[in-house]
């Protein structure tokens, strides 16, 4: 049932913010999600019956209020998407069959999942030490003159440098 729950939730926020992208309207939904019940409790993780975190939840439970006024946003277009999915090596087969229109790879900017502009962000972990710069760019749809601290999680098994502590 929550697909047409957001469905919902994402048609009130494009009647409020009618020049929001469906990017951004789902990146507020994202970031502005509950990690607590109503009563103020942690979401149990159901595989070890203990709290959750966010490996576990997603982003959490949709908060509407929160999502029609979400302060920053992360906003991507279709072009992005062209750009990941190269990036993902798509067959021309494929590309034509999910963009409506064929694609040539070789002529369009790959995006690595780990910098396509989304509120979350992957990066796979190996064994060996390795460094990756991960670039987001946030737009700010609150009011101006607002400043935004950034909340980091991350595995136990992954150091992080933030270039930034205030937005």
């Amino acid at each position: 049932m929550a697909s047409p729950h957001v469905a919902g939730v994402m048609a009130l926020i494009k009647k409020k913010h009618p020049t929001w992208s469906q990017a951004a309207i789902q990146s507020a939904i994202i970031t502005t999600a509950d990690d607590v019940d109503l009563a103020g409790n942690r979401f149990i993780d159901m595989k070890n019956w203990k709290p959750s975190n966010i490996f576990a939840r997603g982003a959490g439970h949709i908060n509407p209020p929160k999502a029609m006024d979400p302060g920053l946003v992360y906003d991507r277009n279709f072009n992005d998407y062209i750009g990941y999915m190269c990036g993902l090596k798509y067959n021309p087969t494929l590309m034509q069959r999910i963009t409506g229109r064929k694609v040539n790879c070789t002529t369009v900017k790959n995006i690595k999942p780990s910098q396509l502009n989304y509120p979350s962000i992957m990066v796979t972990l190996s064994s060996k030490s390795s460094n990756e710069t991960i670039t987001r760019t946030a737009t700010n749809v609150g009011k101006a003159n607002s400043v935004y601290t950034p909340k980091i999680i991350h595995p136990a098994n992954a150091s992080l440098i933030l270039s930034t502590n205030r937005l």
